[in-house]
């Protein structure tokens, strides 16, 4: 299944590491919960998202680090990550350290948990907010749980390694 997502990387930084990162993640999501999803893309900077403009700059790479677009017709579901926020603060001589691959891996996964929620949870609930592409505080919560599940199966498979 991880064969056949695309992963576009549109950003201009770091993008042989980037690949590197996002298909590492990748190793430890289940192709079902994969299942649907088409595209992960990785792009610059968020693009005129009116929410992230209410915060400070030094912020960045710690609240918006990249959305999910929910399928579309027949256009699939596609992952965006916002590479300039997830790098930001990290030294260059960092990036390809878990340290970056930690920051890619919890956002990814973070982004893929809204896309089970949507798979699994959207199809069975009539949330007003869910249904308007509102944040939903029970979507969110539970996309950080995913993604924090995804976490910790990749922190024991590298004490399991040490």
């Amino acid at each position: 299944m991880i064969s056949e997502l695309d992963i576009q990387l549109a950003s201009q930084r770091l993008t042989k590491v980037t690949r590197k990162h996002v298909q590492r993640v990748l190793r430890y999501i289940s192709d079902d919960d994969l299942d649907g999803l088409g595209v992960i893309r990785v792009i610059e900077e968020c693009p005129g998202d009116d929410e992230a403009k209410c915060y400070p700059h030094y912020f960045a790479g710690y609240l918006v680090n990249g959305h999910y677009k929910k399928r579309d017709g027949k256009k699939p579901a596609e992952v965006v990550l916002y590479a300039s926020d997830i790098y930001f603060g990290i030294p260059h001589w960092l990036v390809g350290s878990r340290i970056a691959l930690l920051k890619i891996a919890d956002t990814l996964a973070h982004e893929i948990g809204h896309h089970v929620f949507a798979k699994q949870l959207g199809k069975h609930t009539r949330i007003k907010a869910y249904q308007q592409n509102l944040r939903n505080p029970e979507e969110e919560a539970w996309a950080d749980a995913y993604a924090l599940a995804i976490f910790e199966k990749m922190k024991k498979s590298w004490v399991s390694r040490a």
